[in-house]
């Protein structure tokens, strides 16, 4: 969806039963005992976007942002989450509202995960209220995610460092399959309702599959919460648990489109001239073609890790490329941005190592991954 502009934001949030669940979740609010009042105003004629209220106290208010704002809208969107936290300590409402504890309120602002990509302002560099809550909604697959404060000082850092930003995701030393088989495992955990502890799950269910990253579930339950598939139980959201029904040449096309297509765009127009270059010399070619003089967040960093890594999730899971490990010498099988969608799958059905490859067991990655989820 297009989300520029602030009224069709707002219309998606209010109308969509799913965006106000996650939301709910990110709140720490159950969301059957919860009500979105749109349009609320407060004292001195201050209109919050919503309040959100929870058996009919109030727990949150909200300020919502579209994606085609400058950096005075977005400062005065701070000021009206500061505003929000004034009501909240003073308990000050029209409508003699109760309010919660200021210590469970939240002062909330929301925004499409365009705002972080496409404008010049950075919104780690701003002061917020301490009852701050930032949100943001991905315009492509509407899964949402609490922006923490950890990726607050990630996106200071690359302002400090005067780094460029593609995207900001990135996919943890994983690859695709992985993350599709863990958000499957939890979403049947989820409607089982087991409780779920990270260091048993690895050990007694994720390492029955000896997958490539076998030893790394760790960055799996990180990438997913990143891209808002999990909460903060570790169980999937709303939109995960769509996503976990997905076929797996769905899952990873979404993934592509709405996340981490910026990397291959810049990675392919590369390899294109030259596919046997080395990783940092790729990198070198990317910010040169971006005339970047520093670096490009979670691309060029790191002397050509993340290269290295969005290669083999390249090969790995999209089957975009072929290469033998730590070798330079690629084949370039198919590219991805000429492709309709139908035709994509087809490729990544026929070229996965999904569905083609074997585990250290000599088992096929798909059917290894269907064996551990059937015993569950």
């Amino acid at each position: 969806m297009n989300f520029e502009k602030e009224k069709i934001f707002q219309d998606a949030i209010f109308e969509n039963e799913n965006i106000k669940k996650d939301i709910c979740a990110c709140l720490n609010i159950k969301y059957n005992d919860s009500k979105f009042i749109r349009e609320d105003t407060y004292i001195n004629g201050i209109t919050a976007d919503f309040s959100l209220l929870e058996n009919d106290i109030v727990k949150a208010i909200i300020e919502c942002k579209g994606g085609k704002i400058n950096v005075t809208d977005y400062v005065r969107g701070i000021g009206q989450i500061f505003q929000y936290e004034y009501f909240a300590e003073h308990k000050l409402s029209n409508k003699n509202y109760i309010f919660c504890d200021i210590d469970d309120f939240s002062s909330v602002y929301i925004f499409p995960d365009s705002v972080l990509r496409i404008n010049d302002f950075n919104v780690g560099l701003f002061k917020y209220p301490k009852t701050k809550k930032i949100i943001e909604i991905n315009e492509k697959n509407l899964a949402i995610r609490l922006i923490s404060e950890n990726e607050l000082e990630n996106l200071r850092e690359s302002k400090r460092k005067n780094l460029k930003v593609l995207t900001q995701y990135y996919i943890r030393d994983n690859r695709l399959f992985e993350l599709y088989f863990l958000l499957k495992v939890l979403a049947i955990l989820k409607f089982k309702k087991i409780q779920i502890n990270r260091k048993e799950l690895e050990i007694n269910i994720l390492r029955k599959t000896n997958t490539i990253n076998n030893k790394n579930w760790r960055n799996a339950f990180i990438a997913l919460a990143s891209l808002g598939f999990i909460d903060s139980q570790n169980y999937p959201t709303q939109m995960g648990l769509l996503f976990s029904d997905f076929e797996f040449e769905d899952f990873i096309l979404m993934i592509f489109k709405s996340y981490i297509s910026p990397y291959y765009e810049e990675i392919l127009k590369v390899l294109k001239i030259n596919s046997n270059l080395q990783n940092s010399d790729i990198s070198q070619k990317i910010k040169e073609n971006l005339k970047v003089k520093t670096d490009i967040l979670f691309l060029s960093e790191s002397s050509g890790r993340y290269i290295s890594s969005w290669l083999n999730i390249a090969r790995d899971d999209f089957g975009i490329l072929n290469f033998t490990p730590r070798s330079n010498q690629r084949n370039i099988i198919y590219d991805p941005f000429v492709c309709n969608d139908e035709t994509f799958k087809d490729y990544i059905r026929k070229n996965s190592a999904y569905f083609n490859a074997r585990n250290s067991e000599n088992e096929i990655y798909k059917e290894a991954f269907e064996g551990v989820l059937n015993e569950i």
